[in-house]
């Protein structure tokens, strides 16, 4: 779970906008009031870069071969396309470090198309359905739920997806800001 942005990446961790999953907010999801058209605006409220915080990847003593801990740094670029796709650039750097400081041990990156596919409830929010299509990286589809708060974009909860194949619940816990 903690890799879901990695695999995001590298299954496109293309997942865009993957990141650690872990958590969860439990009992907060509902999947009634799902549509299948996609508001006209959707892509304009999420184009733009966004950062995620130093996230830690692994906390000290967890891994021997990185004793103080290990942490990444994720950003992604979402550019509209048409009023229901975006193409995207992902980049997650990773640090031997725990709080992203010093030299980058490491970079993964992926590109490709979101594709939107309507509405979702989840985490009692109106979700946006989003497909992550990779061009780059291993290919992959990869299947999430959007929801930005102004200045703040939030993904889903890697492990809870729902029927339709989407994530069912939103991982406040790792926000993307907009810079």
């Amino acid at each position: 779970m903690k890799r879901r942005f990695s695999m995001l990446i590298c299954a496109c961790t293309a997942s865009l906008l993957v990141a650690c999953g872990g958590g969860s907010n439990s009992g907060d999801s509902a999947d009634d009031g799902d549509s299948t058209a996609p508001p006209a605006d959707v892509t304009d409220r999420y184009e733009g870069s966004w950062l995620t915080a130093c996230q830690q990847d692994y906390d000290a003593g967890e891994n021997p071969a990185f004793p103080d801990g290990k942490s990444q740094l994720s950003g992604v670029v979402l550019r509209k396309l048409s009023p229901t796709t975006m193409s995207f650039n992902l980049t997650i750097n990773e640090y031997e470090t725990p709080d992203c400081t010093g030299t980058r041990t490491a970079a993964f990156f992926s590109r490709g198309d979101v594709v939107f596919n309507g509405q979702k409830s989840a985490t009692r929010r109106t979700t946006d359905r989003a497909e992550f299509r990779t061009t780059t990286g291993t290919a992959a589809n990869v299947r999430d739920i959007l929801w930005t708060d102004g200045n703040v974009l939030y993904r889903g909860l890697s492990g809870t997806e729902g029927a339709d194949g989407f994530l069912s619940e939103l991982y406040l816990n790792r926000p993307w800001n907009r810079i």
